[in-house]
């Protein structure tokens, strides 16, 4: 089951092994969902406290990528168990690949396009300009289309239109931050469809801000028309849910 909350995350059938190091010691836990921001959990022990630092392995066929530094940001205690959410506090390129590949096994196609910020992406105060975000958003949907979208309907008189755009931001970029910029479907309609994008800081794992585009296609009179057949299949394999 795949939820849309703050952030992507993933809600597992069934969990995740994986080994925890909290106060010298090692706990097995079971990881039972995964987003861009940091894991759930569950284990059979009483001994976590809230902000404290824990170094998650995740074991089985992810055990040769490098642990996660995370820390403890909820806990909930029952008599059977005891369930507890993390947030990351910094990220390797080697746990980005593993958050690739983990959401690549679990969704049914993800797509990441990656950007540095530049001087010109920058304001007079040394953060990313409002606008630029916009314009990665426009990259980001231009590099989609060109590896993983069929273009030929565009030679057969229909326009791709947008028919909104919309950001939410929520931490600064500065000179030379690297950003990845993850993009999904949702709500694939007769003649629209919207896509998500979710800006990441590569340097230390925040999520900066949060886009949508609704994507439309028309003749050239301005009439709307279906998603061509094509498009509509590719965008179901990128499909994620919305609340």
């Amino acid at each position: 089951m795949i939820e849309r909350r703050r952030f992507r995350r993933i809600i597992f059938k069934e969990s995740i092994d994986a080994e925890a190091e909290y106060n010298n010691e090692k706990i097995n836990i079971k990881i039972t969902n995964i987003g861009e921001k940091g894991f759930e959990f569950t284990c059979d022990r009483k001994l976590f406290s809230l902000n404290n630092i824990i170094i998650i392995k995740i074991l089985d066929k992810y055990s040769n990528y490098d642990p996660f530094i995370s820390k403890i940001s909820w806990i909930k205690e029952s008599e059977k168990k005891v369930t507890c959410g993390t947030e990351f506090t910094k990220y390797s390129d080697n746990n980005l690949e593993l958050l690739e590949k983990i959401f690549l096994d679990n969704f049914k196609k993800i797509f990441a396009f990656k950007k540095v910020v530049y001087i010109g992406d920058t304001n007079l105060e040394g953060n990313v300009y409002f606008a630029k975000y916009f314009d990665w958003q426009g990259m980001a949907r231009e590099e989609l289309w060109r590896k993983s979208y069929p273009l030929d309907f565009l030679k057969e008189k229909i326009v791709l239109i947008t028919v909104e755009a919309h950001i939410s931001y929520k931490h600064p970029l500065f000179l030379y931050d690297e950003v990845l910029i993850f993009v999904n479907t949702s709500n694939v309609r007769k003649t629209t469809f919207d896509l998500i994008f979710s800006y990441i800081n590569k340097n230390n794992g925040l999520i900066i801000a949060e886009g949508k585009q609704t994507i439309g296609f028309s003749d050239f009179t301005g009439k709307f028309l279906p998603v061509p057949e094509p498009v509509a299949k590719e965008a179901q394999l990128f499909l994620i849910q919305q609340k």
